[in-house]
């Protein structure tokens, strides 16, 4: 008999590399390596911000207003996380005298509280076990409910870290009482960031994404200098990535560009989603 089931979209993501770049102004050809070049420039403003952005907001507080997800206010944190950044006051500084475009600002915020809503949950899941565990025999207690369960591999690389602490504790013996409750920033430093930017938090000034015919074009307004001083240096008129998305696998499948790439510093790789119709098995 054969399967009648619906067909279904099962999104996927590859890395592509443009095989020609034009500034949307001119008309002029742009050199791939001159656009490895403006790409790195652009990553770096972000990679550094982003940076700062995480170390300064690497406290307590801030784990404890992502587990509310309430702001100051008592209102409900937005799920954009630029948004929600704007809504709680997270700015990012620049070195002196570089100019960054809000809407780069804006894939910065994004891609900082997305990270930190991540280890909000690990953040939790530290506390509830640092609870538990014993520093006299090394043991963590087993959990009173399901919400304090973790998984083994995640509870015996938290203990790692608990023992750790415990000897060093023990090693400068200053007298101090330690909080029973450990917080992730007690056992971390702020994550490490890549070079990344995911222009899903950008604007159409910022980045767009078209599909007309068989080719594919990202446009994306990129730095002229290292360090920008005003908006005349601050970005290209546009820089159009040309791409054609690869062909079917068979006849019943189909590729959908969305509008989410993300800028990676390898070879100017970009991913996008991909989007294919199967019939079920």
């Amino acid at each position: 008999m054969s399967n009648t089931a619906p067909m279904g979209r099962r999104p996927f993501a590859f890395a592509t590399r443009p095989y020609a770049a034009v500034d949307d102004s001119t008309g002029e050809q742009i050199g791939l390596d001159d656009l490895d070049i403006r790409i790195a420039w652009l990553l770096d403003l972000i990679t550094g911000a982003e940076t700062e952005l995480l170390t300064r907001l690497w406290q307590p507080t801030t784990f404890d207003t992502l587990a509310a997800g309430r702001d100051r206010d008592g209102r409900a944190l937005p799920r954009h996380g630029h948004v929600a950044a704007a809504r709680l006051g997270w700015t990012p500084t620049y070195p002196d005298g570089v100019y960054v475009p809000s809407r780069v600002t804006r894939v910065v915020t994004a891609q900082a509280t997305a990270t930190l809503r991540t280890l909000a949950y690990r953040d939790a899941a530290i506390a509830s076990l640092s609870a538990r565990f014993d520093p006299v025999t090394g043991r963590i207690a087993a959990p009173e409910c399901a919400a304090e369960y973790v998984p083994a591999g995640f509870a015996r690389g938290v203990r790692r870290q608990l023992l750790a602490r415990t000897r060093r504790s023990s090693e400068t013996d200053s007298g101090a009482v330690q909080s029973p409750r450990v917080r992730i920033t007690d056992l971390q430093t702020p994550p490490r960031v890549g070079a990344m930017a995911r222009l899903s938090a950008a604007d159409t000034q910022l980045a767009r994404l078209t599909v007309t015919g068989d080719i594919m074009v990202l446009t994306v307004k990129l730095p002229t200098t290292a360090a920008p001083t005003g908006r005349a240096g601050a970005v290209a008129p546009g820089a159009d990535d040309r791409r054609a998305p690869p062909a079917p696998d068979r006849p019943g499948d189909h590729a959908v560009a969305s509008a989410d790439p993300d800028l990676r510093r390898a070879g100017c790789a970009a991913a996008v989603r991909r989007h294919r119709s199967r019939p079920r098995r």
